[in-house]
């Protein structure tokens, strides 16, 4: 003989589990979603163009140096005729400077010291 199924609970499953009630005056939606307002300072890169920096072998390029002369001139004369001061520095070691700095960069090379100035053995004296 078969014996009928109980009638499950509104609300339950046949093992127990609580599931949305659904009725036809108020059927089952899902919360709404919260959506986060655009923040307004923000600039799109498309509006603006990204500011450019050289770096050692930029600045070489404008003498027709290698990138590592630039370095080492920026070591050499450190103390006595500082090079141009960079406007930029990623991580520790890596200076840059913005492109319309090359008149600066210019008038310092034109005045650096040259060839045997400050230094080496004194001439004899007679």
């Amino acid at each position: 003989m078969h014996t009928p199924k109980p009638t499950p609970i509104p609300g339950r499953t046949a093992r127990g589990r609580v599931t949305p009630v659904q009725t036809a005056a108020r059927p089952h939606r899902p919360a709404p979603v919260r959506r986060r307002a655009a923040p307004t300072n923000l600039v799109r890169m498309s509006d603006k163009r990204p500011v450019q920096y050289l770096d050692m072998v930029g600045v070489g390029k404008w003498f027709d140096v290698p990138g590592p002369t630039v370095a080492k001139w920026r070591r050499r004369y450190a103390s006595s005729h500082p090079t141009p001061v960079p406007d930029v520095m990623v991580g520790d070691r890596n200076p840059g400077w913005a492109e319309d700095r090359e008149p600066e960069w210019r008038a310092w090379y034109e005045s650096r010291p040259g060839r045997g100035a400050g230094g080496g053995r004194p001439p004899k004296s007679a």
